[in-house]
């Protein structure tokens, strides 16, 4: 691949609009790009806790025994304008990569790989509806939790499944659509401008006849008007 040619993969978030394009990246999950093309973050509110189990006490508070970290959730609210900046798919996307049970990386602004993350809510808000029902702004907020991964989904993330995850597999089968679809249309186009192509070549071929025919009946009209024309003058003239 040459320089600065983008990758089908590239070019097909591009046109979903899951790829920053020329704006900064602020946050990176899987596959998609939070950017001013794509989902504007206004914050990002972290919960971490930490596991503590209560020993009940008689005439005493409860005892304390440390058990380990808890959960780890980030919360970062969205705006999207669609007519202006950012595109409502990262909103299906970020639904598809809930549903699909995978887990993604997490990587900032600066590069740095965050850790591992699953999607566990998409919540969205559709405000400023134009006559036609079309939002004009979609506001959502996504939860992250971290996933503490085993050695073997350590592994399996390095191999880069759990980066691509679900929304890969969606851009694949789309560009399998989008190339059947072309396929598809070329075929009946193609077969469409051959069947044009020969009712225009009849029409023209019944056009030719028809026109021959009329001239050469007006020829003869012409011509048996002109000698019935000339015919008295010869008499008179004893030609």
């Amino acid at each position: 691949m040459g320089a600065g040619t983008l990758s089908t993969f590239e070019q097909v978030t591009g046109l979903l609009g899951l790829n920053a394009g020329n704006a900064p990246v602020l946050l990176s999950l899987g596959s998609v790009q939070f950017s001013l093309n794509t989902a504007a973050l206004q914050t990002i509110s972290r919960n971490t806790e930490s596991s503590w189990a209560q020993v009940p006490r008689i005439g005493h508070l409860d005892a304390l025994q440390y058990t380990g970290p808890g959960s780890d959730v980030w919360t970062i609210p969205c705006d999207l304008y669609p007519d202006w900046k950012g595109s409502a798919n990262v909103i299906e996307a970020l639904r598809m990569m809930a549903r699909s049970g995978d887990i993604y990386f997490l990587i900032g602004a600066n590069g740095d790989v965050i850790g591992l993350f699953i999607v566990r809510s998409v919540t969205e808000e559709q405000s400023l509806y134009k006559s036609n029902g079309t939002p004009r702004k979609h506001s959502f907020n996504l939860t992250l939790q971290r996933f503490v991964e085993t050695a073997s989904q350590k592994a399996e993330a390095k191999k880069g499944g759990a980066l691509l995850g679900s929304v890969g597999r969606f851009v694949n089968s789309l560009e399998n659509g989008i190339t059947g679809a072309v396929g598809t249309i070329e075929n009946v186009a193609g077969g469409a401008i051959e069947q044009a192509t020969s009712a225009v070549d009849g029409v023209v071929d019944q056009a030719a006849g028809a026109v021959g025919g009329a001239i050469d009946s007006a020829t003869s009209a012409v011509d048996g008007a002109i000698a019935s024309a000339t015919d008295p003058i010869s008499r008179e003239l004893g030609l």
